[in-house]
């Protein structure tokens, strides 16, 4: 029980040794890739590490009386070479098939397979049953298996060899018999240690190679697929194209790369701008040739991105706006290039000029509008007063910026008392409510004026108010004059209303129909009429006849001659 417990403790720990030291030194690769991991797996796994079983075994089978102490060494070295031998035939062999190499598929590889295989098993049938001395032939087909079929056909080849070696050297008909079995085995395995070590070597620099270059095939047509994407994508990019540029050694422009977009852009082939440069410069206009020469100067001295919006004629005599942007890298030999990107910007510069010039023609209009435009914030403070408005209430722009309202353009109280100081208040938390305002304001000299206000919101993305656009116009002097016509009217009420004369005034309307529109006190004292009884009605229903028609045709007469008419009447009112 000991002694077979410590055998398999032995055998396993020989195992788990050979897999860590094999793995670790392989690196985590495949101990089959590569001749360098090979070697390792032969003389590390082979050689070293079975090692460890023999000595685990023989030692517990000595402790155990089983083996003579004397023959210690004899029966290491017999146990030793077994498990070397298994290793270098049976693990190659196991790793090889699991292991997922490329493998060439065509029709011949079956029958070059069959003839390697009969010519394999002639030969060692000469060698190891009629012990014929060209046992080095076997190299050769070694090495056959391993260029032509990789590391499968290597250790398929390698492991039937072993066999019929191992029974050829049984029986005593190799070339490998020695005196003693240990000899013999000693013979035959450093036979097959150094031909099949040499031939899983090469056949592993074969799938290195193989693999090298299958990996090399994939990069290049991942690169070819790659340069056709990328050539796909700059022949189609919309309003743009992609360039590579430098300059010779003679300090001429050059192009080494340019898009499809140039011919759509410019009206130039590529192949005459790659071989002539000049043929697209020379549609850059010619106030601009100064400051590119500077900017590519500036780029080439600092490496610095080159970016800069160009005004280009077209071979169809078009001009077009371009903006070119690269960036400057050096070569090893260090010559400059510059990658970048033509972008045609026209409809954003016609927009932006349009743009600007609407703004122009806005500014322009806010100046020199006869209608004071304010622009003040939530807080009551000045953001913007136009020009008209600066004229009105004597600031500078300067000036009036960023203060409040009140106190330099709105007195804290009208000259009615009314709190403005509040008003103001009223119309910044609730801006809506006065979108129409007349209220007195003053100037700098502190004279008041009267100003009719439009108040218009202004919101954010998100709704808030965050300022007021209020339009202004002065009203003052319609304001004196409202005052003088209602001071007017009260002093003609009293005089119509206070007259020892009868006074009333008379309306007229089309069909020469003529209705009172007003009597003082005394026409109601001299008629007997009430005012409700006169007012509203036609004087055909309340003057009586005869003086009706009289007086009827004295206000036509009136009418036509435009002057005043004078009569008397005597007329009786019921």
């Amino acid at each position: 029980m000991f002694v077979g417990s410590f055998i398999g403790l032995g055998a396993m720990s020989s195992a788990a040794m050979g897999a860590f030291l094999v793995r670790r030194l392989c690196k985590d690769e495949h101990p089959m890739h590569g001749g360098r991991n090979v070697l390792i797996l032969l003389t590390v796994g082979a050689l070293c590490c079975c090692m460890i079983s023999p000595t685990f075994g023989v030692l517990s089978l000595s402790l155990a009386g089983d083996i003579p102490w004397e023959r210690f060494g004899y029966s290491w070295v017999t146990w030793w070479m077994g498990d070397a031998a298994g290793t270098l035939v049976a693990a190659p062999l196991i790793l090889a098939w699991q292991y997922r190499h490329p493998f060439r598929k065509n029709a011949w590889r079956i029958p070059e397979a069959a003839v390697l295989g009969v010519a394999t098993l002639l030969v060692c049938f000469f060698v190891f049953f009629r012990n014929t001395p060209f046992e080095y032939a076997l190299l050769p087909l070694l090495l056959w298996a391993a260029f032509r079929f990789g590391m499968r056909g290597a250790t398929t080849t390698a492991a039937a060899i072993a066999c019929v070696a191992m029974i050829g050297t049984s029986r005593g008909s190799s070339p490998f018999v020695g005196e003693t079995v240990n000899e013999s085995l000693l013979l035959l395995n450093s036979f097959l240690g150094v031909t099949i070590t040499c031939a899983l070597f090469m056949a592993g620099m074969m799938e290195e190679e193989t693999t090298a270059d299958e990996e090399l095939s994939k990069l290049n047509r991942a690169l070819r697929e790659s340069e056709v994407r990328l050539r796909l994508l700059g022949d189609n990019l919309p309003d743009s194209y992609v360039y590579q540029y430098t300059f010779k050694t003679d300090g001429t422009p050059q192009f080494l790369y340019l898009s499809a977009g140039v011919e759509r852009l410019h009206g130039v082939k590529v192949s005459d701008a790659l071989r002539d440069a000049s043929v697209l410069r020379r549609q850059i206009a010619s106030e601009q040739a100064v400051a590119m020469q500077a900017a590519e100067a500036a780029s080439l001295r600092d490496l610095t991105d080159f970016t800069m919006e160009l005004r280009m004629r077209s071979a169809d005599g078009q001009w077009r706006w371009m903006q070119v942007c690269s960036r400057p890298r050096r070569s090893p030999d260090g010559q400059v290039f510059w990658d970048g990107v033509a972008t045609d910007i026209t409809v954003r510069r016609r927009t932006e000029e349009a743009r600007r010039e609407s703004e122009r023609k806005y500014r322009e209009l806010v100046e020199l509008a006869n209608s004071i435009i304010l622009r003040w914030g939530r807080d009551g403070r000045v953001i913007y007063l136009n020009e008209f408005g600066q004229r009105c209430f004597g600031y500078s722009e300067a000036e009036i910026r960023g203060r409040h309202v009140v106190g330099t353009i709105v007195p804290e109280t009208e000259t009615t008392s009314r709190d403005l100081s509040r008003l103001m208040d009223d119309i910044c938390a609730n801006p809506s409510a006065f979108e129409q305002n007349i209220n007195e304001n003053m100037r700098r000299n502190g004279e008041r004026v009267w100003i009719a206000w439009t108040n218009k919101i202004v919101r954010d993305a998100q709704g808030q108010v965050v300022e007021i656009l209020s339009i202004g116009s002065d009203i003052t002097v319609r304001k004196q004059a409202e005052e003088e016509l209602r001071a007017r009217e009260t002093q003609l009420s009293l005089i119509h209303d206070n007259s020892y004369d009868v006074m009333f005034a008379i309306g007229v309307e089309p069909h020469d129909c003529f209705r009172f529109v007003s009597v003082n006190h005394r026409f109601t004292e001299v008629t007997g009429v009430r005012a409700d009884q006169v007012v509203g009605k036609p004087i055909q229903d309340i003057i009586p006849e005869p003086a009706r028609t009289f007086v009827v045709g004295k206000y036509k007469d009136a009418i036509q001659r435009r002057q005043p008419v004078h009569w008397e009447e005597v007329s009786v009112y019921q």
